[in-house]
């Protein structure tokens, strides 16, 4: 059979149902060696589809949405067909950080999967032009400081976070938990819908930081614990002398 019979059959699968499960149509586009961006490169303009695809995939809609229309808005458009379109890449996206902790895992993925093995770092590379291009600073821009809500979910979650800063001057500090290593703790408040409505700084004392004196800490630190070592096994050998007498 044809593929892109396939690929109407399933739409009409989706049609046909109000709440079209995941696993049928993983198995779906498994058993009919139908890559998941032919299937997207199909239906991106099929509103209701796309709509219920990327609900099913547990993907806020309206976030996904207002992202692509800033990315439409910024990538010029122009008679070239592009093999993978932006909904392709920005719902890769979204599963990774729904499901995944670093990139290569998208080759678990089965809707990364793709005759190239590398496939991911090609999705990798789309996400760091999105960041280039400020994309996902754009559309949070527009939601959240414009007051223009893309979630109605009022239970929030607050955090804190140390994240890395190799290169900022600003509230940098040393990170607790990696020595020597420079970063700026942020405070975020989200839902639990994961869409972030607040990125804060907290304001450290900018102060010169005195790796000499941190080196030396970590040499006395060594040394108590070198020193307590030498003390239990003083101890085991007096009891196994004292046993003996």
């Amino acid at each position: 059979m044809d593929k892109k019979i396939k690929i109407n059959n399933l739409i009409n699968l989706i049609n046909s149902s109000d709440n079209f499960e995941c696993n049928i149509f993983i198995n779906y586009i498994t058993s009919n060696s139908i890559y998941f961006y032919q299937f997207i490169s199909a239906i991106k303009n099929n509103k209701n589809i796309l709509t219920k695809i990327i609900k099913m995939l547990n993907i806020n809609y309206d976030f996904f949405t207002q992202t692509i229309e800033v990315i439409n808005h910024t990538f010029k458009i122009n008679n070239h067909k592009k093999e993978y379109p932006h909904e392709y890449y920005l719902i890769l996206i979204c599963q990774l950080l729904n499901n995944h902790n670093n990139w290569v895992s998208l080759k678990l993925n089965i809707l990364a999967n793709n005759p190239n093995k590398y496939h991911y770092k090609t999705v990798h590379k789309k996400f760091l032009l999105y960041s280039k291009k400020n994309i996902f600073k754009d559309t949070f821009y527009n939601t959240t400081v414009n007051n223009i809500s893309i979630s109605n979910n009022n239970d929030l979650l607050i955090d804190a976070s140390m994240m890395a800063n190799k290169l900022g001057s600003e509230n940098v500090t040393v990170n607790c938990e990696y020595t020597k290593k420079n970063c700026t703790k942020l405070s975020f408040i989200t839902n639990t819908d994961k869409i972030i409505l607040s990125i804060t700084p907290y304001i450290v004392n900018n102060k010169e930081i005195d790796y000499d004196q941190i080196k030396l800490i970590n040499k006395e630190k060594k040394e108590l614990k070198q020193e307590k070592k030498n003390k239990i096994k003083n101890l085991m050998i007096e009891n196994k002398e004292l046993k003996k007498n």
